[in-house]
């Protein structure tokens, strides 16, 4: 028998009208086939053509159970089901012993029907083709200065969409058919805009998160700061603009006008805040612990625009007026200067500065610098630099207040000098183991003392070195004074001394001992010296000499003292000490004197007394030395 060879070459048609599929390359058919809505199945006629007509073919319908087996010789009718239609096709050789293998795909789908998109200041791709019962998206853009108002579809077509007047510029649209037969007429309406303004912002409330602003017009929104945080700008798209108040005074809620400036664009404002802190332990817990110090800005007790920093100079460099707090224990063997014209509070926070430089200042001030102390536990500074003094003013116009913190200096200096510039000390513990004073007002400038405690091991403990003055003015606000030193208070040159204060209640080489009013004690010389043509003013306080005479005007100058209580343990209580008739006035006090109560050591020297209580020595008065005029007169002469 003669062996036929399959050509494998097949034609299908009839599953298009008036089309043929043919393909020589693969084994798979796809065709598409439409259905009317409303029907279950479609009939159409298969037909399959072999190259050589003497094959079989063998058609299979694939479903669940792989039924519907037909063998055909030329054509025939299958009925097809909405959907995906798959056929297995088998072509088999004339002798039967060879087949080819085809797949038929044919996909029933509904009709698309035409859906026209029309309307004014509408532009959109029309027409739009969407098949029975499904959907189809596509944009509208509706024209600059309208919003998409309203939409209607005919023969039962409907859009979902948006509408109102924040449905402007392109849009998305879904078109749906809702099984309905035909084409469709969508007609988009529109109205004139009114712009959306949005409003955004973190750690802030809006009474609305949106508004509408009129062309050309404005409307207003009222914001709220969340706590702790101030408004600090407003920025609006599209040219609008706004009239909000920043600022670290802006914490509470106001009313801000956005203005349209003639567009019919919309506009997002964005509103900025900052934190801001009460607190310098706020601000310390806020900051890692890399950062050594920290600067903020500084307006009604807020600090703001706060910047950790690694040195007390990197802190006062960042800014011209601030709050520093200090965060660590720092040391540095760099003098830190605070520049002229710069104000700032530097807080210890119980946290201690230790310079350790060779030669140097622990602080150099040139402009205004406030130091405070603000936890239960105390901050020190410490120096044991030599030649210079610990904290030095050297600016006419600087200014350094102390409010508190303990400072120890241990080298042969002034421990807190004036070279220029004023000092107000209303608090703190300040101990000097050096030679040197405690405080040195060393030009023409007034150092204020209004409280704390003052110790000097080896020299003076207020030191009054130029011509100008010291006030010391102890009140009970401020608490007591303590000042101890081999001289208490030291008026070297022309300068002026004025003390008012109440008596203390004791007044011995222990601080702690005194808890009100003002004790000045010294342990090798006086308590008070005028050594030159100064002036001294006292009014009140306890003085205590326990090695030399208590008050000596060793000038040309003059004392002039009332209200106090007078105690020489071996010398004189008040006296003038040189030969340059200098001239000593004492009111309504309380002298003991172990030596003697008043005295003059050389002629030309003028003692005038009034209303004095003798103690020690004698109840009565007692002269240690007389060699100029002592009188007693009949009220006090100042």
């Amino acid at each position: 028998h003669e062996q036929i060879a399959l050509r494998e070459n097949v034609n299908i048609s009839n599953i298009e009208e008036g089309k043929n599929i043919l393909t020589t390359s693969t084994s798979t058919f796809i065709a598409d086939e439409t259905i009317t809505p409303g029907e279950e199945t479609l009939t159409k006629t298969l037909t399959i053509n072999t190259e050589n007509p003497n094959s079989t073919v063998t058609v299979t319908k694939r479903t669940a159970t792989n039924t519907n087996i037909k063998r055909l010789t030329s054509s025939h009718q299958v009925e097809l089901t909405y959907g995906t239609n798959t056929f297995d096709i088998v072509v088999t050789s004339e002798n039967r012993k060879e087949t080819k293998s085809y797949e038929l795909v044919i996909n029933v789908v509904y009709p698309s029907y035409e859906v026209t998109i029309q309307g004014s200041n509408i532009t959109a791709t029309s027409p739009t083709l969407v098949k029975y019962n499904q959907n189809k998206s596509t944009t509208i853009t509706v024209a600059s200065g309208y919003y998409l108002s309203g939409v209607s579809c005919t023969n039962g077509y409907t859009i979902d969409t948006t509408t109102g007047n924040s449905a402007q510029g392109t849009r998305s649209i879904t078109i749906k058919n809702n099984g309905n037969q035909g084409n469709s007429t969508c007609t988009f309406t529109t109205e004139t805009a009114v712009p959306i303004v949005t409003m955004q912002g973190s750690n802030i409330t809006f009474e609305n998160d949106s508004i509408q602003v009129a062309y050309n017009s404005y409307n207003t929104v009222t914001v709220t700061p969340s706590s702790n945080y101030y408004l600090s700008s407003v920025s609006c798209t599209n040219g609008y603009t706004n009239n909000a108040t920043t600022g670290i005074s802006t914490t509470e809620q106001q009313t801000v006008r956005i203005t349209n400036p003639g567009t019919y664009n919309n506009s997002t404002c964005t509103f900025t805040v900052k934190k801001y802190y009460t607190t310098s332990s706020a601000i310390a817990s806020a900051f890692s612990s890399s950062n050594n110090v920290i600067a903020c800005d500084v307006s009604n007790s807020k600090y703001y625009n706060c910047n950790g920093y690694s040195t007390l100079q990197a802190a006062f460099n960042s800014r011209d007026t601030g709050y520093v707090v200090m965060k660590n224990n720092l040391s540095t063997t760099s003098t830190t200067t605070l520049a002229s014209g710069k104000v700032f509070t530097l807080d210890l926070r119980g946290k201690n500065l230790t310079y350790s430089g060779t030669s140097g200042y622990a602080l150099t001030n040139e402009g205004t610098l406030t130091i405070n102390n603000s936890t239960t536990a105390v901050g020190t500074v410490t120096s044991s630099a030599t030649g210079n003094a610990m904290i030095i003013n050297r600016n006419t116009n600087a200014l350094l207040t102390i409010n508190g913190g303990n400072y120890i200096y241990s080298s042969d200096n002034s421990m807190i000098k004036s070279s220029a510039g004023d000092i107000v000390i209303n608090s703190g513990v300040f101990s000097h183991t050096g030679n040197g004073a405690i405080i040195n007002n060393n030009t023409s400038e007034t150092i204020t003392i209004n409280g704390g405690t003052f110790t000097s091991s080896n020299y003076y403990a207020i030191q009054n070195y130029g011509t100008g003055t010291i006030n010391i003015n102890q009140t009970s606000t401020q608490g007591p004074i303590y000042i101890k030193g081999t001289y208490g208070i030291y008026n070297e040159l022309s300068g002026v001394i004025n003390i008012a204060a109440s008596n203390a209640n004791k007044c011995t080489t222990t601080a702690s001992n005194t808890t009100s009013g003002l004790c000045i004690y010294a342990d090798t010389n006086n308590a008070i010296r005028n050594a030159s043509s100064g002036r001294i003013n006292i009014n009140g306080g306890t003085y205590v000499a326990a090695n030399a005479a208590t008050i000596v005007n060793y000038s040309t100058g003059k004392i002039y003292a009332k209200n106090v209580q007078i105690t020489a343990d071996t010398g004189t209580g008040f006296k003038n000490g040189s030969d340059g008739k200098g001239e000593a006035y004492i009111c309504n006090s309380t002298i003991n004197g172990a030596k003697g109560h008043l005295g003059n050591d050389y002629s030309g020297d003028i003692l005038k007394y009034y209303n004095i209580t003798f103690q020690g020595v004698s109840t009565t008065l007692t002269i240690s030395n007389n060699k100029g005029t002592i009188q007693q007169v009949s009220s006090c002469p100042f």
